[in-house]
């Protein structure tokens, strides 16, 4: 299994020097393997240039576009990525309908002449499906098996794991760990209790991708936001035995020498705390990942 890093950033894209290293895409990333159908997940800005990428290389034209949810990051690159006009490619998007907002109407609104100069019907030339797997336990497509959780986030939000050839990869942005109010460092013991349904499934993981917006320092001021902080992260993914975990969704105030240091203060609370079972590393835009 193979997967790439084509948006790492929260909230907003913030393109320049001070993020060029990491990169300053909303979020994007894509699961491969030899097969010829290709996984993707949120359609952020970082879809753009994956979108590129699919029509250079021409070899994956069975796409699967798995969105979290509607917020405005994980969603803005759509009506940028390259092969929704070229009619060679299949692509199905899936997704979960919230209060009667379904993919093909988020697409549309965003489209409409106030915001974009075309609409969707005029000028995508791919075959497009929609998938509402509200009601599914898993897709499968071919030696990919997908599954989906509801996350701490908003309304309908879910996180995805995908096992192949008994390999496994969570990915979980936009979750808020929840941490008791009371305590000025989480502590094992509330992570369990309150995250018991997410730290199953997550449980023995090889990768999981997980939304690390704030500092701890910084998280009091933004409890219910549904983002978490570096040190709930880190715990959450110790207690779920994950081997490998991927800081990401980076707030855009953060420019690279503090995602570095978002880095170095999660190695530190892993290894001072809990014993280091979990590999901690940066989300980097452009960055393959084979395991």
């Amino acid at each position: 299994m193979k997967v790439k890093f084509w948006g790492v950033r929260g909230s907003i894209p913030v393109p320049g020097k001070s993020t060029v290293k990491y990169g300053g895409n909303t979020p994007c990333i894509s699961v491969a393997n030899n097969s010829s159908e290709l996984i993707i997940f949120d359609a952020g800005t970082g879809i753009f240039n994956l979108g590129n990428e699919i029509i250079n290389q021409k070899k994956y034209y069975n796409l699967h576009i798995f969105l979290t949810h509607f917020h405005w990051d994980h969603i803005q690159g759509f009506p940028f990525f390259a092969p929704f006009f070229q009619p060679e490619f299949n692509i199905k998007i899936y997704y979960n309908t919230v209060n009667g907002l379904t993919a093909a109407k988020a697409i549309d609104e965003q489209m409409k002449s106030g915001f974009f100069p075309v609409k969707r019907e005029e000028v995508f030339k791919a075959n497009v499906e929609f998938v509402d797997i509200s009601s599914v336990d898993e897709v499968k497509i071919d030696v990919f098996k997908i599954r989906k959780i509801h996350t701490h986030h908003s309304e309908g939000t879910y996180s995805y794991r995908v096992n192949e050839s008994g390999k496994s990869l969570v990915y979980m942005t936009d979750n808020e760990i929840f941490c008791k109010r009371e305590e000025f460092h989480p502590s094992l013991e509330s992570i369990c209790e309150l995250n018991a349904d997410l730290i199953n499934f997550t449980d023995n993981a090889d990768i999981l991708i997980h939304d690390t917006q704030y500092f701890e320092e910084h998280f009091s001021e933004k409890v219910g936001w549904g983002h978490s902080n570096n040190s709930a992260v880190v715990y959450f993914a110790h207690k779920a035995n994950v081997k490998k975990l991927f800081l990401f969704h980076y707030d855009p105030g953060f420019n690279d020498e503090r995602v570095e240091e978002l880095l170095t203060e999660s190695v530190g609370i892993a290894e001072n705390e809990l014993n280091g079972r979990t590999e901690i590393l940066l989300s980097q835009e452009g960055v393959e990942t084979e395991f």
